[in-house]
């Protein structure tokens, strides 16, 4: 369980930001791989503070989907025109 979030406190960890958006670490950790690879979450601000990765409460506030996969699409499979 992660510490409560503060009313003051701008900057949240992983486990705090799960939390405060009801979702598990791992999907978290999953959305930040997509944003540090560019592939989504482009409205998602992080940073690093030693080995600590903090998110931007209010970039969670004004991202209205965070993706946490991207669905792949592969020639010729069922139902996928070629």
């Amino acid at each position: 369980m992660a510490r409560p979030v503060k009313p003051n406190q701008h900057w949240l960890t992983k486990d705090q930001a799960a939390e405060y958006l009801g979702k598990s670490r791992r999907l978290i950790d999953m959305a930040i791989a997509l944003k540090r690879q560019n592939l989504a979450n482009a409205n998602l601000r992080i940073k690093l503070v030693g080995n600590q990765t903090l998110i931007s409460l209010t970039s969670l506030d004004e991202t209205p989907q965070i993706v946490t996969r991207l669905k792949a699409c592969t020639q010729g499979g069922p139902g996928v025109p070629s």
